[in-house]
């Protein structure tokens, strides 16, 4: 087992143990960082999430959060948002009466609208790419993830639409820009070809 380490971001709201777990089946050392001072050094860094994107929101800008996101992104290390942490990426969110994004891939975050179908989307969906990506590499097309969701990520620019998901209508559930990566769905809950995705971005350099 190796003794790399990532970094998961803290903000008391999310699924951290099930994602510290899967990290820790893939052989690295997860690290739980309840201050933003703490990712100075991070090599890799995972934003997790489950809850409302506004109070979300409010603790990452206010506890610093987001200009040391900014600064690891910039230096070209990876970052991987899953679910709510994904939504965090886009620059607004309209959940809870609406908040700033940290803004790393343009669109906004709205309520998800399928009638006749069921909201919160829960259960297994297949994933279909829209291009190529080194995380998903080992991945067959088509295969099945875990969602939970009740709201969606509408990119402003095509090029940052990385896979969709069927659900009533194609529901973008990846986004990806440099070396940002965000999954709708939970793969720390998608059993195989989840821990597979998640050991391809515990891997990745950030190199699209």
């Amino acid at each position: 087992m190796s003794t790399f380490s990532v970094h998961l971001v803290d903000i008391g709201m999310g699924n951290l143990a099930s994602v510290a777990n899967a990290v820790d089946a893939c052989g690295y050392d997860p690290l739980r960082c309840s201050s933003a001072a703490a990712l100075a050094q991070a090599e890799r860094i995972i934003l997790p999430g489950v809850g409302s994107f506004r109070t979300a929101a409010e603790r990452l800008h206010d506890g610093g959060w987001t200009a040391a996101l900014h600064h690891h992104v910039a230096a070209g290390r990876p970052l991987l948002g899953i679910c709510l942490g994904m939504q965090l990426l886009a620059s607004w969110g309209e959940e809870g009466g609406g908040a700033a994004g940290l803004d790393l891939i343009p669109g906004r975050v709205e309520p998800l609208r399928v009638e006749p179908l069921r909201i919160p989307h829960v259960g297994w969906n297949s994933v279909e790419l829209k291009r190529t990506h080194p995380c998903f590499a080992g991945i067959k097309p088509g295969r099945d993830f875990y969602f939970v969701h009740s709201y969606h990520f509408r990119v402003d620019q095509a090029e940052h639409r990385l896979a969709v998901t069927d659900y009533g209508s194609p529901v973008v559930c990846a986004v990806a820009q440099g070396s940002v990566l965000g999954l709708q769905f939970h793969p720390e809950k998608s059993q195989r070809n989840g821990l597979a995705l998640l050991e391809a971005f515990l891997h990745w350099d950030g190199v699209a």
